[in-house]
């Protein structure tokens, strides 16, 4: 039979670990020193979730971009405090967005959005004083 303590002690390193690979440094996983890149594509997705909001970008141009490329950014609530909607990302789904991002480190179809254009023309801009904040 396990003891209490055992058990315990278990259940506090798993809540420790998960939470070390839901937070993680911008700098660590994306190239911000490097050429950002600019896909122009349909938004086919967003996820506003927590700890950071993904969207999902299936790029115009196959030839330079094969595959959908996967953006994440700043949490739900901070974006919330600039201002920006939930609705006015869900608004851009299915329509033509452009993003332009950090590369992820490891060279996937992944980064993290620096700025977007949307359907109607508006531009949401990162600062990467907040993206790097967020660490």
């Amino acid at each position: 039979m396990l003891r209490p303590h055992i058990i315990v002690t278990a259940l506090l390193f798993l809540g420790v670990t998960a939470n070390a690979f839901a937070h993680h440094s911008a700098t660590a996983l994306y190239d911000l020193t490097a050429p950002p890149v600019k896909i122009t594509g349909t938004l086919k997705q967003v996820r506003w979730i927590n700890p950071h909001i993904r969207i999902v970008i299936e790029p115009d141009d196959s030839s330079q971009f094969p595959e959908a490329w996967q953006f994440e950014s700043q949490p739900p609530q901070w974006y919330r405090r600039v201002g920006v909607s939930r609705a006015k990302f869900q608004n851009a789904v299915g329509k033509p967005v452009t993003v332009i991002g950090g590369r992820a480190r490891d060279g996937r179809a992944f980064g993290i959005m620096l700025k977007m254009i949307f359907p109607d023309g508006s531009v949401f801009e990162m600062v990467l004083d907040s993206i790097e904040g967020q660490e």
